[in-house]
């Protein structure tokens, strides 16, 4: 097929937020290196990674001006030297730079195939959400059966996915949304639904564990709400983990995990942990797909919003009105 030279993409020119995102029509329609895929971008996922690099705040984020988005699935129409993965045709999910695209380039070794069945936008979350909600629970946060789980922005795209998943396991679900999430997250199988806007969290998290806590916490909200959640983890075992900051830095002393916080603070970076722990992370997606073939991941269609309307995405996650997964359809 024809590849043509321009394409309409979104492109972030400052670091003051997706405000600043404006749509162009002749950015360069990128070509695959050697170990890379050109696709055609079906369906882009909305993060809010994707958030944090346009205010700047995320680590070694991209310098504006660059286009925007990460994660993308569609078609592979060409290839780099060396790919032996997938080949013209495949339909694949993955991530990389510039997904806010009508073209974008992948690492073939990391390129996806979209399940039988699903549709591109269905397969969002597949590389970016799921295994960090199965990342925080099982390898680093080893729940089993029994165990209590305080889930953070349960009615996300990864908070989904985490209830479903500790419940799969045997745990026992406490989960934070807006007062207009929670039936939603009710749905989904969580035990108790707390109110993420208001309320004293740690006071109501002791109230329903009888005082001792819960084992895990999957926090990504950050910033007031950290000192919550590390006060409703167990002294001694309780494990924070740690993967998002939407809420903006929230710091911890070594003088507080000594004398006020006794419990496991995990960092958890999907990106990092595929690059450094690659092991582990085939382990994950392997149980992942275990996961997906017993049923208890099925397919979901995300919230869309066309390509030129993504900065209004952005805005309206940002300000946590939205349920789901968020997608971008050039």
């Amino acid at each position: 097929m024809r590849i043509p030279a321009t394409m309409r993409a979104l492109q972030q020119t400052s670091l003051n937020g997706p405000q600043d995102m404006r749509l162009i029509t002749d950015a360069p329609v990128p070509s695959p290196g050697q170990g890379e895929v050109l696709i055609r971008v079906s369906a882009a996922g909305v993060n809010f990674a994707d958030i944090s690099r346009a205010h700047g705040t995320f680590g070694d984020g991209p310098r504006p001006p660059y286009l925007a988005g990460f994660e993308a699935a569609g078609e592979v129409i060409a290839v780099g030297e060396a790919v032996t993965g997938p080949q013209p045709g495949a339909r694949v999910v993955g991530v990389g730079d510039g997904a806010f695209a009508e073209y974008m380039v992948l690492p073939a070794a990391a390129a996806v195939p979209v399940p039988s069945g699903w549709t591109e936008q269905q397969a969002l979350g597949l590389v970016v959400n799921w295994p960090t909600a199965l990342a925080a629970l099982k390898p680093l946060g080893g729940i089993g059966t029994g165990h209590v789980v305080l889930i953070h922005a349960a009615a996300g795209g990864t908070g989904q996915a985490a209830v479903r998943i500790a419940k799969h396991y045997g745990a026992t679900v406490i989960a934070t949304a807006s007062p207009g999430k929670h039936e939603t997250v009710l749905a989904l199988g969580a035990d108790h639904v707390l109110d993420s806007l208001g309320g004293d969290l740690a006071a109501e998290v002791a109230e329903l564990t009888g005082g001792s806590g819960v084992d895990v916490v999957l926090e990504s909200a950050g910033g007031a709400t950290f000192a919550a959640s590390l006060a409703a983890a167990k002294r001694v075992t309780g494990r924070v983990v740690v993967y998002g900051v939407a809420g903006g830095e929230a710091p911890i002393t070594n003088w507080e995990l000594v004398y006020k916080h006794q419990v496991h603070v995990i960092g958890l970076n999907i990106g990092v942990l595929i690059q450094a722990a690659p092991q582990i992370f085939g382990e994950l997606m392997g149980e992942l797909s275990a996961l997906i073939a017993a049923g208890v991941l099925a397919p979901i269609l995300p919230t869309v919003y066309e390509l030129a309307d993504g900065p209004k995405a952005l805005t309206e996650l940002e300000a946590r009105a939205t349920v789901g997964k968020l997608a971008l359809l050039p």
